[in-house]
């Protein structure tokens, strides 16, 4: 009988580890690759925005993890929007990243990003951008 309770309690323990993993991939694979993120800039309160360069250096970069809605801004030109589901997720070299507050502005010598609320806008040298947030993102 001892033999039998031991037998099926290593079968249950067997069974949890397989559904452990299992989730564990499901939710590793919910989260994005990130391909086109490179340096991480900032991140706004809670990782509701988070900005970065693009691998090539020449694009700001801003997404909302929640659902991967990503803005792009080129150094001259007008800014894109669209859903990237690559983006979805807060990628691990966020979490390192300098939380942008309220009121306060990130500058580069082609990019100024300033926060409102919840809310990132940003703009380049020819003042075009957008204007990404927990709702919405506009381009202009």
């Amino acid at each position: 009988m001892r033999t039998r309770r031991l037998d099926i309690t290593l079968a249950s323990a067997l069974a949890l580890i397989a559904v452990s993993v299992a989730s564990g991939a499901a939710m590793a694979s919910s989260q994005g690759s990130h391909a086109d993120i490179g340096r991480i800039l900032f991140r706004l309160k809670a990782n509701s925005v988070i900005c970065a360069m693009s691998r090539g250096s020449n694009t700001l970069v801003c997404f909302r993890p929640a659902n991967g809605a990503t803005a792009k801004l080129p150094r001259k030109g007008l800014a894109s929007a669209k859903i990237v589901k690559a983006n979805r997720g807060v990628p691990p070299k966020a979490r390192s990243a300098i939380v942008l507050r309220k009121g306060h502005t990130y500058r580069t010598s082609v990019y100024r990003c300033t926060v409102k609320k919840n809310d990132a806008r940003c703009t380049n040298t020819g003042n075009h951008g957008f204007q990404i947030g927990k709702d919405a993102v506009y381009r202009f």
